[in-house]
């Protein structure tokens, strides 16, 4: 998470160089990048003694969630990725539970950043009904920001990031949309 932080960061950096809009910057992930793509937007929350604390971080305009994981102790429930969310957390949620509120977006605070969830209903590595649950956690926390689920019918994990597939047209339409909303 610190190095997707320093990344993201760097873009001002870049801005100066290149011609970047950094007014337009969406974080596109999926599975774990769609978690650290979610984690990005909501890390302003962090407090400044956290480990994962950068001060003034870019500020992204949306983020597209590809079957991500919002929620790390729901993902240690469903045992995401055979207890990938453990292993990146370093323990258990009641081991580390601090790890945990710093590094779940559900769990860091209302988020105003536009966001769009898309999930395969066959997905079996990530649970269409855990993404769901998340989905609804984030809309209670923030009631008006622009939360955004669909879970796509006929398809599983990886369809989703393949350019070829017939899912394809959906993710870009989601970015445009991230990208041109106001």
């Amino acid at each position: 998470m610190q190095d997707v932080a320093r990344g993201t960061d760097y873009l001002r950096l870049l801005a100066k160089i290149y011609p970047l809009d950094l007014q337009r910057v969406i974080a596109v992930g999926h599975s774990a990048g769609g978690h650290l793509g979610l984690w990005l937007s909501a890390r302003l929350h962090l407090p400044s003694g956290s480990e994962l604390y950068f001060p003034d971080p870019l500020k992204l305009k949306g983020v597209l969630s590809l079957a991500g994981v919002a929620d790390l102790v729901r993902g240690v429930a469903f045992n995401i990725c055979q207890g990938a969310c453990t292993e990146l957390v370093g323990g258990l949620p009641e081991e580390v539970p601090e790890r945990y509120q710093q590094a779940s977006p559900c769990q860091m605070g209302p988020c105003n950043v536009p966001q769009t969830h898309l999930v395969g209903e066959y997905d079996e590595i990530v649970s269409p009904k855990m993404v769901q649950e998340d989905v609804i956690e984030l809309r209670k926390q923030t009631p008006n920001a622009s939360i955004n689920f669909e879970m796509i019918p006929e398809i599983g994990h990886f369809e989703l990031v393949d350019p070829t597939s017939v899912v394809w047209p959906i993710v870009f339409k989601a970015i445009t949309k991230l990208l041109h909303s106001e």
